[in-house]
């Protein structure tokens, strides 16, 4: 079974006690993408746009599980919505 999902993804940072911080990626189009593939018998796509700020992260962070991310757009001049 193929899945793409759609939306908007995101960049949070969680702060740990006042000073250290964390960046994971966010919105639900991510955790949908990673609750399925955690499936083995899916393969799992993700279109969405993301700034030029954090194409590295979420290309190693789509990565890691398995997320095809080819229909992925990046803006050149506009950087990835981050929530704190």
């Amino acid at each position: 079974m193929d899945i793409v999902v759609i939306g908007h993804i995101s960049l949070d940072t969680i702060i740990i006690e006042g000073k250290d911080y964390i960046d994971v990626l966010g919105g639900p189009p991510a955790y949908i993408s990673y609750a399925l593939s955690s499936f083995s018998n899916i393969k799992v796509s993700i279109a969405t746009s993301i700034g030029y700020d954090a194409l590295s992260f979420v290309l190693t962070e789509l990565s890691k599980v398995n997320v095809d991310f080819s229909p992925l757009i990046t803006y050149l001049h506009k950087k990835t919505t981050r929530y704190v």
